[in-house]
């Protein structure tokens, strides 16, 4: 594939994000499981093709973000160390408020999701 030009990245991000928003409407509705993953299946080759461009904005950041958090099953199994590096990213081209706070919440679940060593003694 030939890469493709920030605008398009852009709208393919924004596409993205309306199908990972559909898949979350049907996500408790057993019925819909194979509906949802397609959905986000297409979504997520959408954020890839978009990721693809030499530059990157706001919606294609977003809608990575918004890619990883389908990916996880819950709050626990959710990618937290690449979900705040896309954050620090977005802060870069999007300096609101709104931003820094989701930012901020995502540092704070990547560390708290950080392996624990407390208690281990160390030999020295």
């Amino acid at each position: 594939m030939s890469a493709i030009g920030f605008d398009e990245a852009e709208a393919l991000a924004a596409h993205a994000r309306t199908l990972l928003r559909e898949a979350r409407r049907g996500a408790g509705r057993s019925a819909d499981g194979a509906r949802r993953h397609r959905l986000i299946a297409e979504a997520m080759r959408l954020v890839d093709r978009a990721l693809g461009a030499p530059d990157v904005g706001v919606q294609t950041l977003r809608a990575a973000i918004e890619s990883l958090h389908a990916q996880a099953r819950d709050a626990a199994t959710t990618d937290w160390h690449r979900i705040a590096s896309l954050y620090d990213l977005l802060a870069e081209v999007d300096t609101t408020p709104e931003v820094a706070h989701e930012r901020a919440l995502a540092h704070a679940r990547r560390n708290a999701a950080a392996p624990r060593f407390e208690g281990i003694a160390c030999a020295s």
